[in-house]
């Protein structure tokens, strides 16, 4: 999909304010019908809600503000002389995707990439992640360590407890943590986390964090596998992406330098607050087999630990997939 003219952010940000007829816009922006037409169209190809009612005209179901690097370097480096880069792209193939280049080129720990939209948004294990212009976050941190990589595998855990800390502190309820960093509200995916690492596997390695939560996003997508919901639709909350997006860099920059001087020992009690599989029959998944089990929690490693029928095994979250339920 085409990167969203600036037109279709003028149009955006007059409609997050107030309802308008097409013939309205296009005399306060000094364009055609026609132009505002296109643009729209194609904004709701982009997965953005745009209504249109007779006698009204159209309207936003969520209140649109830009993404804005400034605000966001404030919140994520509150005390800092020198804050790291914080890039906001309109429309990446993937936010992720774009940082790992970067950290190869040297870019510096704590640089933070967002983007509007992305048209190949990934998820764990290979799949997409719809990324629909405009409505959710898309989020990655450049977090750089001196450990071996085989050393950062709980990191991943402790990324997806600092975003349950963080969505609960905005006013987020009734969430958790799904084995290794899933973000559910009753049973459905609120938000993600995927990390990927990019380094020497001795060490030093840079870890990029990519964060992805569904903000305003109400529309039933057709290509989303999975039931999945948003702040705005499980709660009602409509925040302002900055907010967020700095409040997440801050605490993943905390969490990273705790994380060195003590490991994932210091976030197991706090990671088990939030354990959504502990004590619950899951089935792993293997290729061509499912294979049912109790999960039991993490170890002080980060690693699920799961009962199969009276033996406990350790289960590694980049072999297997794992199911609440029998």
């Amino acid at each position: 999909s085409a990167m969203p003219s600036h037109l279709q952010q003028a149009i955006l940000q007059s409609l997050s304010q107030q309802p308008h007829a097409g013939t309205q816009l296009a005399r306060c922006l000094g364009v055609s019908r026609t132009a505002v037409w296109k643009a729209i169209k194609q904004l709701v190809a982009q997965g953005v809600p745009v209504q249109h009612r007779v006698g009204e005209g159209y309207s936003l179901s969520f209140p649109y503000m830009p993404l804005d690097a400034e605000a966001i370097a404030t919140l994520a480096f509150p005390d800092s002389v020198s804050p790291a880069s914080v890039l906001v792209h309109n429309m990446l193939e993937s936010s992720n995707g774009h940082l790992l280049e970067m950290a190869r080129a040297g870019a510096a720990h704590g640089t933070i990439v967002v983007a509007e939209g992305q048209s190949g948004g990934r998820g764990r294990r290979g799949r997409s992640w719809s990324s629909p212009w405009g409505q959710n976050l898309y989020f990655s941190m450049l977090l750089r360590f001196d450990a071996p990589a085989s050393a950062l595998a709980p990191f991943t855990l402790v990324a997806g407890l600092v975003l349950a800390e963080v969505l609960a502190h905005l006013g987020a309820t009734d969430h958790g943590i799904k084995w290794p960093n899933d973000i559910l509200h009753e049973g459905r995916k609120l938000a993600g986390v995927l990390c990927e690492l990019q380094g020497e596997f001795e060490g030093p390695c840079a870890l990029v964090v990519g964060i992805g939560v569904n903000v305003h996003a109400e529309t039933p997508n057709p290509a989303i596998d999975q039931p999945w919901t948003s702040l705005k639709a499980a709660f009602g909350l409509t925040l302002d992406r900055n907010l967020l997006a700095g409040l997440l860099a801050r605490a993943l920059l905390q969490a990273h330098q705790q994380f060195c001087e003590e490991g994932f020992a210091a976030f197991h009690a706090r990671w088990e607050r939030w354990d959504l599989l502990r004590n619950q029959p899951v089935k792993v998944l293997h290729p061509g087999r499912d294979e049912p089990g109790l999960a039991l929690g993490v170890n002080e490693s980060g690693q699920l630990r799961v009962d199969f029928g009276g033996a406990t095994r350790i289960v590694h979250s980049g072999e297997v997939s794992i199911r609440l339920g029998t």
